[in-house]
């Protein structure tokens, strides 16, 4: 048996193990996030053992109660993995636990019934799997939570994350793609792997974009300003420059977590404007700046004007400049001249007040 599971589930092991050396040594994330990942990765490391030795059971000619146990765990746990999935997904959003759980609980209750009836499943006495009446509970519990990571996908598209959104999409297409391969070919083993892979890879995106952005108000950092101008140099046609106003201010008054909440109320408001093609970036304290791909100057001024009709709903204000893109003009003197139009239309604003 041990040398079926090494020959099986080298390369998964492998990574699994791989992962857990990242978690354990990563002081990026928080605590939370790295117990989320960790918790996936150590249930999908259980249902392999607990594959394994269902596996081995299977080859008796007549039916173990070792048997059952492992198939009433990993009924339990395929669902369970694809749960805790879901729960990264979900991470910063207000969602009651007790929902995400409750499906995958009482698929559990069903699961363990076959250690004393066959409502669930049994084997018979040629230890032949037979399927009772609740037998399809897990595949159905299972459809559930990749049906919710679908809505999660559409929800981070219709807020513009698009790349986390084609992640969650692709975790489920393989999810389904595995299940139905493995109720084709009536082998274990391809959930397995489909479940580790996905872990390690949203860790690897989340990874990435822990870099990339502001750890306080997510939107993208210095440095991914100025790689993604470089990158993008010959579809970028607008810059615009931000400036909240007073953030000293709130911050001498009030505190820094009250500035801070309002630099974070600043790029809500933001990303409820952007249209597709601009990017949001946090450039210094209070300052922030709009790549804008492909974008006509009306479309950028339109841009501006929601930025300002969402502010004005909040009790902070924030000054606004425009750069076009011509055919002379550097990336370095759209800057400066953002910058420039800018801290007019802060004098402006002053003026009026």
């Amino acid at each position: 048996m041990l040398q079926d599971f090494i020959y099986s589930n080298y390369a998964t092991c492998l990574i699994i193990l791989f992962m857990i050396v990242f978690l354990v040594t990563n002081t990026t994330f928080d605590k939370k996030e790295t117990t989320l990942f960790m918790r996936a990765i150590l249930l999908a490391l259980v249902l392999v053992v607990v594959d394994t030795v269902e596996s081995y059971t299977a080859s008796f000619t007549y039916p173990t109660t070792l048997r059952v146990l492992m198939s009433a765990i990993g009924y339990t746990l395929r669902p369970l993995c694809i749960m805790c999935i879901l729960v990264i997904v979900v991470r910063e959003r207000a969602v009651k636990f007790y929902l995400l759980v409750l499906p995958a609980l009482i698929n559990a209750i069903i699961s363990f019934s076959a250690l004393v009836c066959d409502v669930a499943f049994s084997y018979d006495a040629a230890n032949e799997f037979v399927r009772g009446p609740l037998g399809w509970t897990p595949f159905v519990v299972s459809g559930l939570y990749l049906f919710v990571l679908i809505l999660c996908s559409i929800k981070y598209f219709r807020e513009k994350n698009y790349y986390e959104a084609l992640i969650v999409f692709a975790i489920v297409v393989a999810a389904i793609c595995a299940v139905i391969l493995e109720m084709i070919y009536g082998k274990d083993g391809l959930i397995n792997g489909t479940i580790v892979i996905s872990v390690t890879f949203y860790y690897l995106f989340f990874h990435t974009q822990t870099f990339k952005r502001d750890h306080l108000t997510k939107a993208l950092n210095r440095r991914s300003f100025y790689m993604d101008a470089e990158k993008n140099e010959d579809s970028i046609t607008a810059l615009i420059g931000i400036d909240l106003n007073n953030l000293k201010v709130i911050n001498d008054t009030k505190g820094h977590e009250a500035g801070d909440i309002a630099l974070k109320t600043l790029t809500e408001c933001v990303d409820k404007v952007l249209m597709k093609g601009c990017y949001l970036y946090r450039v210094g304290g209070d300052e922030f700046f709009v790549l804008c791909n492909r974008k006509t100057k009306e479309q950028v001024e339109k841009i501006v004007r929601g930025i300002k009709e969402e502010m004005s709903k909040t009790e902070y204000s924030c000054a606004v400049g425009i750069a076009m893109k011509t055919v002379d003009k550097t990336f370095n003197a759209m800057c400066i001249e953002a910058d420039r139009a800018m801290y007019e239309d802060k004098s402006v604003m002053k003026m009026n007040t």
